[in-house]
């Protein structure tokens, strides 16, 4: 019987690959030919995010022998209930012959989960485990052809501890030659103070590794970039010590993204020639706050592109109508980042006083600007500015001031985010086609210095807004969260050009009956 009349089954599956997950349940339930392939896609990659759902999706798995179909399953499950569904995780993982990414929570020991893991070898090439043991991690001993490897300690004995980063050193000199990805965590143990617990690697190089990320642990700079000498993005968390040797000169001559608080990357970059280097993400730190000064001077000579910093209000100065309506430090950061196409500038307060600003401080004044300047802002394709309070009632008009002139001094801008306390604006670009734009809509273009112009085609911008629990002050970003946000962060409204309800808090208000309107540039 053919799944869809008229249709060879190639094209069958070409349309059920394009189906969501209600899509396929509609017609698991209505088409007897299509039930079979509908549930195989229904179960291929699953992201469980309750103790329920997981359940309920592991006994649909085993009731209809399923479990060939599993390629990818991520159990974002944050809790201490797993023993109702571990044991039936024990039960898939046998016949999950073609799964290739697991991504799982331990809270629960399931013995068995571990013993099987060696099983599904060498299809497994994205393995996930947070939580780890120096019992269970015993268990990863023999794992084969791993291409993304992605552990966390858990918080026991320091010798304990020790004993699993030893398996984790194994486990990663076992698939040496087929790592591409490797990340490794300590405990994270908040409030107290962290046990200097050591990431040594091992001795046999990982040469396809090109990302690295080392979170909480201790460790040598010289013996890490000897195990991955081809390091292309290295992610580091704020709080950990510095390396041993940071100011060595160890380089990575491959490195083009690098995710690290500033006491890491100005010893890493006043020493070392990191010729490749385009995308720098200071992420902000309680116990060493970014000193702005030290940090632009030290990308002076790098060609970054795509910049995100973490600035502690408090170093910001005193903001006032009197700056001319120029962004903080604006012109300091064009001028350090002369090449920059995108910037993400986040302001958050280490002390119980808000620090409130104008939101007319934060838009640039085309007269205060160089040639220079507004080259680099002709450049810039996306822009994102936080700021914890922002002393203004917030209207459509007031909205579309604030980013107007945003978009008229940055014509290749294409999206810019706003994050006032816990809300979020987003602005859009869409370029009309040159037929849609009538003689009278023309423009000389924006002025760059020397004679040229850039000239500006005729563009729509979109707005839209939404609260969001996971303020931005208080988040911790990397590359891909500062300069494209995720549109469906947990606890976050949807996004709407409407308010329906007011808000309000410490020198922020919104209030309801606002509707954004889209304008013209």
């Amino acid at each position: 019987m053919s799944t869809f009349p008229g249709l060879n089954e190639d094209c069958a599956a070409l349309i059920l690959d394009c189906l969501d997950t209600p899509s396929l349940l509609s017609i698991s339930a209505t088409s007897r030919a299509a039930l079979l392939p509908a549930r195989v896609r229904l179960v291929r990659d699953v992201r469980l995010l309750s103790d329920e759902r997981a359940l309920s999706f592991l006994h649909f798995v085993l009731a209809h022998a399923l479990e060939p179909a599993v390629r990818s399953l991520y159990f974002s499950i944050w809790a201490f209930d797993m023993a109702a569904w571990a044991p039936l995780l024990a039960h898939v993982l046998p016949r999950a012959d073609t799964l290739r990414r697991l991504e799982v929570v331990l809270g629960v020991r399931e013995p068995r989960f571990f013993a099987l893991l060696r099983g599904l070898s060498p299809a497994l090439t994205h393995l996930h485990i947070y939580d780890l043991t120096a019992r269970s991690s015993e268990a990863l001993r023999g794992i084969r052809g791993l291409r993304l490897l992605s552990l966390s300690v858990e918080h026991e004995s320091h010798e304990a501890m020790q004993t699993t980063m030893g398996v984790i050193k194994a486990v990663i000199a076992d698939n040496a030659d087929t790592l591409e990805d490797v990340a490794v965590a300590g405990p994270y143990m908040r409030g107290t103070a962290p046990l200097e617990v050591r990431f040594v690697p091992a001795e046999r190089k990982c040469p396809r590794v090109t990302r690295l990320a080392i979170q909480r642990l201790g460790f040598d700079l010289a013996a890490v970039a000897h195990t991955f000498p081809n390091v292309e993005r290295l992610e580091r968390d704020c709080e950990a010590a510095l390396p041993d040797d940071a100011e060595s000169g160890t380089v990575w001559p491959k490195l083009g993204t690098l995710v690290a608080p500033a006491r890491v990357v100005l010893p890493m970059v006043a020493q070392g020639n990191y010729k490749m280097l385009r995308c720098l993400v200071i992420p902000p730190s309680s116990s060493a706050p970014l000193r702005v000064e030290d940090t632009l001077n030290a990308i002076r000579n790098l060609r970054i592109e795509e910049l995100s910093l973490s600035i502690p209000s408090v170093n910001l100065g005193d903001p006032s109508p009197d700056s001319d309506g120029s962004v903080l430090f604006l012109a300091q950061i064009l001028g350090s980042a002369p090449h920059l196409r995108k910037l993400d500038l986040n302001i958050h307060d280490n002390s119980r006083e808000t620090r409130k600003v104008d939101l007319a401080t934060l838009i640039p004044n085309p007269h205060r600007l160089t040639k220079a300047h507004t080259r680099v802002l002709s450049q810039l394709t996306y822009v994102s500015l936080a700021w914890p309070s922002i002393n203004t009632t917030l209207t459509d008009k007031s909205l579309q001031s604030f980013a107007r002139p945003w978009f008229t001094l940055c014509p290749r801008l294409a999206g810019m985010h706003l994050y006032p306390s816990m809300l979020e604006f987003r602005w859009t670009r869409r370029w009309l086609y040159v037929a849609d734009c009538s003689d009278s809509d023309s423009d000389s273009g924006v002025d760059l210095g020397d004679g040229d112009s850039y000239p500006r085609p005729r563009s729509i911008v979109t707005a839209h807004y939404r609260c969001n629990p996971k303020s931005k002050q208080a988040s911790f970003d990397n590359e891909r969260t500062a300069f494209a946000p995720n549109d469906h962060e947990r606890g976050s409204t949807a996004w709407s050009a409407a308010v329906c309800k007011s808000y309000s808090s410490p020198g922020v208000e919104l209030r309801e009956g606002v509707k954004l309107t889209e304008f013209p540039i």
